[in-house]
């Protein structure tokens, strides 16, 4: 294993394709995966400017990590590791409409997600309605 690896409360490493997530400043993810017998994070950095897999304490920076999802069985996790390690391998840039959530929801799910993105969306939204209700009130 790695010097450091993603655990349980046991100490035992997480399946492959489990979800990790970076907190508290922003909910960076990635997927666990092991690559010879080594725990390996793929994710879509923004620090890397694209798709790579690294390590755990480069993924997570000596931020605190979570796990947000563990997959249900064996063949799902392979699925989700497989759909991870394939995206990394065709490359890509990191951008606000291909981030690391919506990585990791098309490893997991097969379609883009970005519940950050959204949230920022909506506040931009909530914003904009607010300006022009300001607005109207001025007249």
């Amino acid at each position: 294993m790695n010097p450091t690896f993603l655990a349980d409360e046991h100490g035992r490493p997480y399946p492959q394709g489990t979800i990790a997530q970076v907190r508290p400043l922003y909910d960076h993810t990635g997927v666990i995966v092991y690559q010879y017998g080594q725990q390996v994070i793929l994710q879509n950095s923004k620090r890397f400017k694209g798709k790579v897999a690294t390590t755990p304490e480069v993924f997570n920076e000596g931020r605190p990590t979570v796990v947000i999802r563990v997959p249900t069985s064996h063949a799902e996790g392979a699925a989700i590791a497989q759909r991870a390690w394939a995206e990394v391998q065709a490359g890509g840039s990191w951008h606000w409409w291909d981030n690391c959530q919506d990585f990791t929801s098309r490893a997991v799910q097969g379609k883009n997600g970005s519940p950050t993105r959204d949230l920022f969306v909506v506040l931009g939204a909530a914003l904009g309605v607010l300006s022009l209700a300001l607005a109207s009130s001025r007249e």
